[in-house]
């Protein structure tokens, strides 16, 4: 009402009740617009390429220097945190049952629950920057082939090849008393060096590099059977602590890959290929072909193409590739542990979040197409 008692209509009653909204209510909408707006340029490939390849590299740039200083993981540490967060809240609603007669709980209640909203539409923004945009790419196209089918013969000959060098690097590599292959120097400097050099191929791959960090929780990595994992909340590369020293270069580079924008599977293994066959160190380039040996030797196998003239694999390699992961020290070490949930649970769970993240971004887990970009590669140079 004013002075006079007229009532206020129209024009002025609107902005007095956009002035009455609190600013938190104009923040989340406004989070809520831009998390709209970005999802549906996710969609669209040449907008996701250009974001990718021009923006998506300064947040590495900046916010990445500052996470890379810590010497642990801090995208463990926030997602431990954010667990915590959510199961305050469920215990708060129960209790709420209990004192919801409360002016000061609900008021509680009231402030918690909003500040649980604003985190939920700043996750939704960071996962839309650092996920969304980079599954929204166009597909990887190696010397110009992409999907192409390629003959029995030309996976023979590409079989052949990565077995020939793994042979020649079973025995070129430097070993320890136990006889596991060890880096001649320091794996995380010779592995940027590798990424690096591979960048002048694949511009995306420029810039910084940060250090790969071990998870604290890696026994339920291990469950899950995963070896290294990348966190878009804090832009980390980071690995299983169980994973041999021969399994760390390939799958280092793997999540170094996802930081760059590479967030497929298969064109992460494939860079992070490229990038250790491309290293100077023989240990890396040895971590390198090993790591596609498996998904190359099943498809070599379903091609019918098995011949005397072959290259066959020596024993040795067959005993690096069976401890390239985990070693049988470590294996055994790990299995007599005390679970607290049992493996099969762990990746039941693991698989079911898998397959809803994938289902979300309209993905595969598509590790075994790497094979395919490897056919491409090598169109031109083995046939």
């Amino acid at each position: 009402m004013t002075e006079t008692g007229a009532p206020i209509t129209g024009e002025k009653a609107r902005k007095r009740k956009w002035k009455r909204l609190s600013g938190y209510w104009k923040w989340m909408g406004f989070l809520l617009v831009v998390d709209i707006i970005l999802t549906i340029l996710a969609k669209i490939p040449k907008v996701c390429d250009i974001y990718t390849d021009h923006i998506f590299k300064i947040w590495l740039e900046t916010y990445g220097r500052v996470t890379a200083l810590f010497p642990f993981s801090v995208g463990e540490i926030m997602l431990l945190l954010a667990a915590l967060v959510v199961m305050i809240w469920i215990i708060s609603v129960i209790c709420l049952i209990v004192w919801r007669k409360s002016r000061k709980y609900r008021r509680y209640m009231t402030r918690y629950s909003k500040g649980l909203l604003a985190l939920l539409l700043a996750v939704v923004l960071i996962m839309t920057l650092n996920c969304s945009m980079l599954y929204g790419c166009s597909k990887l196209n190696v010397n110009g082939h992409r999907g192409e089918d390629y003959s029995s013969g030309e996976i023979r000959k590409l079989w052949n090849y990565v077995a020939s060098q793994c042979n020649r690097l079973a025995f070129e590599v430097e070993r320890d008393d136990k006889g596991f292959p060890v880096c001649g120097g320091d794996r995380n400097r010779l592995l940027k060096q590798a990424m690096l050099k591979l960048s002048v191929t694949y511009p995306r791959l420029q810039g910084m590099y940060p250090d790969p960090k071990p998870i604290r929780c890696s026994y339920l990595m291990y469950q899950a059977d995963c070896t290294g994992v990348y966190f878009p909340f804090s832009l980390e590369a980071n690995y299983n602590t169980y994973l041999s020293d021969l399994g760390y270069p390939a799958t280092a580079a793997h999540e170094l890959s996802h930081l760059k924008g590479d967030i497929y599977e298969d064109e992460a293994d494939f860079m992070a290929y490229m990038a250790c066959i491309g290293s100077e160190e023989p240990f890396i380039q040895y971590s390198g072909y090993l790591s596609i040996l498996g998904y190359l030797q099943k498809d070599y196998a379903e091609s019918g193409q098995y011949s005397t003239e072959d290259a066959w694999l020596f024993d040795q390699v067959y005993e690096d590739y069976n401890n390239y992961y985990y070693t049988q020290e470590t294996y055994d070490a790990i299995e007599s542990t005390d679970a607290i949930f049992e493996k099969e649970t762990v990746e039941a769970v693991s698989d079911g979040i898998t397959d809803t993240y994938m289902d979300y971004y309209d993905a595969e887990p598509n590790y075994e197409e790497v094979t395919k970009l490897m056919l491409a590669y090598y169109d031109g140079i083995l046939y």
